[in-house]
């Protein structure tokens, strides 16, 4: 998470990087982001793979008006990567794979015969004053009851909800 001055400077979101991503435009209070000495975007910083930082400046008020200029009012951040000896190479690879599905172990819903007697005490397949509505609520009331004894009952909880997959790989050269 990333939080700088409170809330002002980045918008409060519990999905802050995704937030980050979309809305840095659109912020008049940020800082400025510093990468390997050149000026850089939000996007770039938050596709950037952890591994590959060296260090991370945080620099405001003054210092970093002396050294970045107007750009600079709102602080800056400075990020350093790590950097090669000689002619030494390297090669990374980072990879990652998230899986997000949902837990409804604490829910506790009414099943369907549960679901129709509720139904029924709240009034739903009841109608006093006109009988020929009470006659079709009653048909109706039947025709569920006949469809829960002969078997139905829907987990409802697993019709709209589905299992995300996700991925992330990284190659540096």
């Amino acid at each position: 998470m990333m939080e700088m001055r409170g809330t002002s400077s980045f918008p409060d979101n519990s999905n802050l990087a995704v937030e980050l991503k979309g809305n840095y435009g659109n912020i008049p209070n940020t800082p400025l982001f510093i990468l390997d000495g050149f000026e850089t975007s939000v996007e770039r910083v938050m596709d950037m793979d952890m591994n590959r930082i060296q260090s991370i400046t945080i620099l405001k008020d003054a210092s970093a008006k002396a050294l970045y200029g107007s750009k600079a009012a709102n602080g800056v951040v400075v990020i350093e990567t790590k950097k090669l000896t000689g002619s030494q190479q390297r090669v990374t690879y980072t990879g990652s794979m998230d899986i997000s599905m949902p837990d409804l172990t604490s829910y506790n819903l009414a099943n369907a015969r549960e679901k129709l007697e509720i139904e029924r005490i709240e009034g739903v397949y009841s109608f006093p004053n006109n009988l020929d509505e009470q006659i079709k609520a009653t048909a109706l009331y039947n025709q569920r009851k006949k469809l829960i004894e002969e078997g139905l009952d829907t987990y409802w909880l697993s019709k709209p909800l589905r299992v995300g997959v996700g991925s992330k790989h990284n190659l540096n050269i």
